[in-house]
């Protein structure tokens, strides 16, 4: 490096430059006191349906710095940010994985399912965690907002909410050019900023997307140098915000009734992580509000009602006939009622063989009994369960990230502002909605949890549900699969769309269907839909399918994001603007926007695989000697992609790419 009289930042974008996924960013800081370069990583994504080529040469820079890197900090757990976790603990990394409690949870669940599930158990045992939020309920400058945590001399880091998804969170790094005396207070010395945003929730104080999280935080209003690592994903797009939530629920009543008057079932695909858990909610609002006609039969047998309204004896009614005793009977009627019902709950939990109304009617009815042979009355439940209004979720990842919600939704922090508890991530308005509102916390954490019971609901295979909120968003695997080859030619049955459909998935072709992109030229009559035992012709698909995507984003629009780095004149210092995370379509229209609103702001679009100097806003020379037989090249031949080493013979290469030739054309 040309100038060691200052300390300085780094950055090497290895992920999510002209795409959407596969976030990943090496940081370099350079101590010049003690002529000491550190190494840490912010997100370890794994690129997802995008053909790509960075996908090689940045692992091969992993492979390198694996050993080296100290800590990765993750802003939230979708695999597109935390998928390349377990090569680079294969790759050597030893260090700290840095993130909120929730993110830990939920990283643990989303690598630890699936075929990879054991392999990658044992490499996630090597690292250890840092749960950034662990103390924040005991320290005040620890949380979200000012955050103070060392890293080296002379550089913190802190994090602020993104309200993407449970425990998502924004990164900022503070630095000091020059090198200060111990003695020299925090706030005396002159920082410098770096954010990392993260992807961006919808929700602001003016928009309410959905109704479980509360607002993203911004950078912090002050006159300092910043620069911010900022995504892109609809910095060509502005969506319609105004009464977005509520029209939201509006057209999802209007598509369910519609479907529940033909007398057909609705298919919900939905990411597992935060959209199944946000339609979960919106379904639960509006059977709260008996907006619907909607009958909905229950696939949970009871068993998240049991657990929430019986295990502990806490009814009312149950208490009442209870407390009247004394004593040892007391202590056994308690303890033989809970016994007994466990047992009856078991009984039928496991009768899969039964259809499912006979399971549902018979554990109902033998809970009934156990209440009427005790002299008891029977609890009433709240009225999600008595008129079951609940919904089948067919995806034992689904389950496994409702638990992670059910278990972190309520966390809480003390605020020093208003000497309360309050909630870190649960929105007010998802208080007021469920009426949820005047109590202490911690009886207002019990009334959410009963609300969301359901959460913890496994479901059973049978054809009486109505609704299947199921995962696989794209429609490309696992149980979804099932439903549609059952349902696709079923005139009544309707299928909703609610997120990004990568190009060539079936949902890609779902979504293009609706639109009647293929009507023309008899399209329809020559393509097919790849499932999982046959190929389901395009033409021959006679369901309903509405796209409500716009409604799910979980990303913020264009104004939103504009919002995000310009809002008043309090903001007077340098701000240089990175943006990636986006194609690049959507980073050169948010580039001009940002510019148009504010030409003193610095925007830059980060080339993949490049040392940049942050503070210069310069490339800079590679520093590192890669050997030859670790470099690698690539062709594309009919549509495939052909990586070799740049050593390989070139004779043979031919040999192999005329052979693929010859194999397509045949």
């Amino acid at each position: 490096m040309e100038n060691k009289t200052k300390n300085t930042l780094r950055l090497r974008f290895l992920g999510a430059i002209g795409t959407v996924t596969g976030s990943c960013t090496l940081l370099e800081y350079y101590c010049y006191d003690k002529d000491q370069k550190q190494y840490f990583l912010i997100d370890a994504g794994s690129f997802q349906n995008e053909s790509t080529e960075q996908n090689g040469e940045r692992n091969k820079i992993l492979k390198h710095f694996a050993k080296e890197i100290k800590k990765i900090f993750i802003t939230h757990a979708h695999l597109d940010h935390i998928g390349l976790l377990p090569e680079i603990i294969k790759y050597g990394f030893r260090g700290e994985v840095c993130c909120t409690q929730a993110t830990h949870d939920l990283i643990m669940t989303m690598l630890t399912h699936g075929e990879d599930s054991k392999s990658n158990l044992e490499l996630l045992k090597k690292i250890s965690f840092k749960d950034i939020d662990g103390k924040y309920c005991d320290k005040p400058n620890c949380g979200f907002g000012k955050t103070y945590i060392s890293l080296a001399d002379g550089f913190l880091y802190g994090y602020l909410r993104s309200s993407h998804v449970l425990g998502s969170c924004t990164f900022y790094f503070q630095w000091t050019e020059k090198n200060y005396p111990q003695d020299v207070k925090l706030k005396e010395r002159e920082w410098k900023y770096l954010y990392f945003s993260g992807d961006i929730g919808p929700v602001t104080d003016k928009v309410t997307a959905n109704i479980m999280f509360k607002r993203h935080h911004m950078p912090l209003l002050d006159k300092k140098d910043k620069y911010i690592v900022m995504e892109s994903t609809y910095g060509d797009k502005i969506r319609n915000k105004e009464n977005l939530f509520e029209r939201k629920i509006n057209k999802l009543k209007e598509i369910i009734d519609a479907a529940n008057s033909r007398g057909g079932v609705v298919i919900i695909p939905s990411f597992a992580l935060d959209r199944a858990q946000q339609i979960l909610v919106d379904l639960f609002y509006i059977f709260k509000n008996k907006e619907t006609n909607i009958s909905l039969l229950t696939d949970d047998t009871w068993k998240g009602i049991i657990k929430a309204r019986y295990n502990d004896v806490k009814c009312e009614d149950i208490s009442a006939k209870i407390d009247a005793l004394e004593g040892k009977d007391k202590k056994s009627l308690r303890k033989r009622i809970k016994n007994e019902i466990e047992q009856v709950v078991k009984q039928h939990r496991y009768t899969v063989e039964k259809p499912f109304s006979k399971i549902n009617d018979e554990c109902q009815n033998a809970i009934a009994e156990i209440f009427e042979q005790n002299n008891i009355q029977k609890p009433s439940l709240n009225s999600t369960v008595q008129n079951k209004l609940n919904f089948s979720f067919d995806s034992p990842l689904i389950e496994k990230i409702n638990k992670v919600y059910l278990d972190r939704i309520t966390d809480e922090y003390f605020s020093t502002k208003d000497n309360n508890r309050k909630f870190k991530y649960l929105s007010d308005r998802f208080l007021e909605e469920f009426n949820i509102t005047g109590d202490e916390i911690i009886k207002q954490k019990n009334k959410i949890k009963e609300i969301l019971s359901c959460f913890l609901c496994k479901s059973l295979k049978t054809n009486n549900i109505k609704i299947f909120v199921t995962a696989s968003g794209m429609c490309e695997e696992g149980r979804v699969i099932d439903l549609l080859e059952k349902y696709l030619p079923d005139e009544k049955a309707t299928i909703i769309l609610t997120g990004y459909q990568a190009v060539n998935t079936n949902g890609f072709l779902l979504k293009n269907l609706s639109k009647g992109k293929y009507d023309e030229n008899n399209k329809k009559e020559k393509m097919p839909l790849p499932l999982r035992n046959n190929e389901l012709w395009l033409a021959d698909i006679k369901c309903i399918i509405e796209d409500m995507s716009d409604y799910y984003s979980g990303h913020a629009d264009q104004e939103q994001l504009l919002d995000y780095i310009i809002r008043d004149g309090r903001d007077t210092e340098n701000i240089a603007v990175l943006l990636n995370h986006g194609t690049d379509t959507a980073r050169e229209t948010l580039k001009s926007k940002i510019e148009e609103h504010n030409n003193k702001i610095k925007v830059v679009l980060p080339e993949f695989n490049k040392w940049f100097n942050v503070v210069t806003l310069e490339y800079e020379p590679e520093d590192i000697e890669f050997k030859t037989e670790d470099q690698f090249s690539f062709v594309q031949v009919s549509g495939i992609h052909i990586y070799y080493p740049v050593s390989f013979d070139n004779e043979k290469l031919q040999t192999i790419i005329d052979y693929i030739v010859k194999i397509v054309d045949t």
